[in-house]
């Protein structure tokens, strides 16, 4: 079985919304649930960066995994901020894109960027690194940026991280609590912790890390 016929597979027990055309809107947006591990891939563009998603055979186990999976998973995507690894419910992840010029604002804190036209839409772009407070600094030379764009209820915002990691599910009672102390900065933006293989991710609150101001 080619690639071609697992999308169509997938598409077929799954339907989704197919891209807009130019100037038109979808009655219905794509899910970014992502139950199904082929239209996950799918759905966000820019993950097919991500070597590891990229094969046959994962999206054969994606599928196959799929039918046993306990239903109380959540999907995230992982991020570099610095030397630690993040991760956003990936149920408000849209897109990822790479950097590209910003329209600065007069007047904002230095973690608001500027502003993006994203398919005739105003985005404004935020510097996670700044909003978390984490001063360390992206490896020089690297082109593995990216604006992870995130959509939330009334607002659409892009968030600069050092790079995309991958893409990982975890049963949601295996989430943990953070152990951070109340004053710490961080504090109001973590949810919890997640491991996978043995690492540990901060995953964070996506009203707070998206907030503007």
């Amino acid at each position: 079985m080619n690639l071609a016929d697992i999308r169509k597979k997938v598409r077929a027990a799954t339907p989704v919304c197919a891209p807009p055309a130019r100037g038109s809107s979808c009655d219905q947006p794509l899910a970014l649930s992502l139950s199904d591990a082929a239209g996950e891939l799918g759905a966000l563009v820019g993950l097919e960066e991500l070597d590891h998603f990229a094969t046959e055979q994962d999206y054969l186990q994606g599928l196959e995994s799929d039918q046993h999976q306990d239903v109380d998973m959540v999907q995230w995507v992982g991020f570099f901020l610095g030397e630690e690894e993040y991760a956003l419910d990936i149920q408000v992840v849209s897109e990822l894109i790479k950097p590209r010029s910003l329209t600065e604002l007069p007047r904002v804190p230095a973690h608001v960027l500027g502003i993006m036209t994203l398919r005739g839409e105003v985005v404004p772009v935020l510097d996670l690194k700044q909003r978390l407070g984490i001063t360390a600094k992206a490896p020089s030379g690297s082109d593995a940026q990216r604006i992870v764009v995130c959509e939330t209820p009334g607002q659409r915002v892009g968030l600069l991280v050092d790079r995309v990691s991958q893409v990982l599910k975890l049963p949601r009672d295996a989430i943990e609590k953070p152990t951070l102390a109340g004053d710490e900065p961080l504090t109001a933006f973590i949810l919890g912790i997640g491991r996978k293989d043995g690492q540990m991710l901060i995953l964070l609150r996506p009203e707070k890390a998206l907030e503007i101001l």
